[in-house]
């Protein structure tokens, strides 16, 4: 029987996740293994014994425009990491993580964050493995840097090049941070609501024996929230819409309605897996389900939300008295349909006739289940 044949080690030229990442850039040799470098320093700071997961570090990405809003979690000993949130959308995502009002479903499909977690090495995937052996990560250790990213519409996979660009420039600016805060003792940026510290890369000094360094400034800036978007979204058909305003349904009832992520992993081996998003109604009383609107990679939570309920009523042919969720947030999302409709929208705790459906469904779907 023939040796098999060992794959050659990674050289300066070599592209890390290029089957993975099929048509993006992958991120080049030299890209990992300062990214690798950083996170093994990240790790040897320990900054989450200096700040915890709210403190956040804002960097402004060069290339993109874009802030990043960086939380680094480890004080509980639970979860060693750094995630950075990309943009607007993903500074709302992390405010309602923290004030703990969203669902999974609602994260996957409007996230958009790249990460370093410190995790086992047993439960590394054999891309990991490689990469770490190709930079001598040590054979006895028991965790190691994973980088990931995550994109709206999808599970975490492996960063591209200017995904990985992105987070050595998010470490670099924790790094910033973890020396002030070394040097004051304390800093006061997190001591008003909404304020944080803005790191911004300046010039680049070359110093003697061609070491290259570049500076940073550290200015506090405020971060409000801006207004989120009107709930309905603009893609509802307005044929519907205006069958609804006729007003000629028949009232009664209530319904259940709800945004959840389901147990279905899509995507072939290699391949960005898709998150599959469902909004269901049914009718609180018998339990009929209405057909649930699977939403494609990118569709909002609202989207689907609004689009699940005008099909139910549609099918329906009729208006419920009472429209159930089970947060304040899916309650404002399908508010101006209720107001057009003449119904009202109550949050309650649990909804009954939605968690058997969804119970059947996994039985009929199973766990595992798979869609390449």
């Amino acid at each position: 029987m023939p040796a098999r044949k060992s794959k050659p080690a990674p050289t300066s030229e070599s592209e890390f996740f290029a089957k993975e990442l099929a048509g993006e850039t992958p991120p080049s040799f030299a890209t990992m293994h300062k990214l690798y470098n950083f996170a093994s320093q990240l790790f040897e700071q320990r900054p989450w014994l200096k700040m915890n997961e709210n403190n956040l570090v804002l960097f402004r990405d060069p290339a993109t425009g874009e802030t990043c809003y960086c939380s680094v979690m480890g004080q509980l000993g639970e979860v060693l990491a750094l995630h950075a949130y990309i943009g607007t959308e993903g500074y709302r995502i992390f405010r309602r993580i923290e004030n703990d009002q969203i669902t999974p479903g609602e994260f996957f499909t409007s996230q958009h964050c790249v990460y370093v977690d410190f995790v086992p090495m047993e439960e590394m995937e054999v891309q990991d493995r490689k990469l770490l052996k190709a930079f001598g990560h040590p054979r006895s250790a028991e965790v190691g840097p994973q980088f990931r990213t995550i994109r709206p519409g999808y599970r975490p996979w492996f960063v591209t090049e200017p995904e990985a660009q992105t987070l050595i420039g998010c470490i670099s600016a924790v790094f910033v941070i973890c020396s002030v805060i070394s040097k004051e003792g304390s800093l006061s940026y997190w001591e008003q609501e909404n304020l944080y510290p803005l790191v911004s890369a300046t010039e680049v000094i070359r110093e003697e024996g061609g070491i290259v360094k570049q500076n940073y400034r550290v200015d506090p800036v405020e971060m409000s929230l801006p207004p989120e978007q009107s709930a309905v979204p603009a893609m509802i058909d307005e044929e519907q819409l205006q069958r609804l305003r006729k007003n000629d349904y028949r009232m009664g009832g209530a319904l259940e309605l709800d945004h959840f992520l389901s147990d279905m992993v899509v995507g072939k081996k290699n391949e960005r897996k898709m998150c599959v998003c469902m909004a269901m109604a049914a009718d609180s009383q018998s339990g009929f389900l209405f057909p649930p609107e699977i939403a494609d990679p990118g569709t909002s939570a609202p989207e689907a939300l609004a689009k699940a309920l005008i099909n139910a009523l549609e099918s329906f042919r009729g208006l419920p008295q009472e429209v159930r969720v089970q947060t304040s947030h899916f309650k404002n999302y399908i508010q101006p349909i209720a107001d057009i409709c003449g119904f009202s929208v109550k949050v309650v705790k649990s909804l009954p006739a939605l968690k058997e459906a969804r119970a059947a469904m996994k039985r009929m779907l199973g766990r595992s289940g798979s869609i390449s």
